[in-house]
């Protein structure tokens, strides 16, 4: 079985607070796993939530909830929201979610009717 490297991931949480996912993948082990599978950029759209950054990051989150840094060989950046969610997507190989519907409908279904349950 051939392994297929990924360079980008994004991961988003829409607009909800989800800690849990955002403060593990902003961990250093974390960060270093991502490094080593040969990933080069992350993206991490973190809603309203308070985000805690690595030690190394630069701690200084713009007006618009946006802060770049580099971990080993990945680019970082971090932003509450973005006009170009599906952009975002498009250019992602991989997209790590809390799976709320806007995600759904924009990357799962988007030439299908979805049927939604409580």
């Amino acid at each position: 079985m051939t392994h297929q490297t990924l360079s980008s991931v994004l991961v988003t949480v829409g607009s909800t607070l989800f800690p849990v996912l955002t403060d593990l993948i902003l961990s250093p082990p974390f960060l270093d796993h991502l490094s080593s599978l040969g990933v080069t950029r992350l993206v991490i759209q973190y809603g309203r939530a308070d985000i805690h950054l690595p030690l190394l990051a630069n701690d200084r989150v713009d007006g618009e909830g946006l802060t770049r840094f580099r971990w080993k060989e990945v680019d970082v950046d971090v932003m509450r929201f973005t006009e170009d969610f599906e952009g975002l997507i498009k250019r992602s190989e991989a997209v790590i979610s809390h799976a709320g519907e806007d995600f759904f409908l924009k990357t799962i279904l988007p030439d299908r009717i979805p049927v939604l349950r409580e």
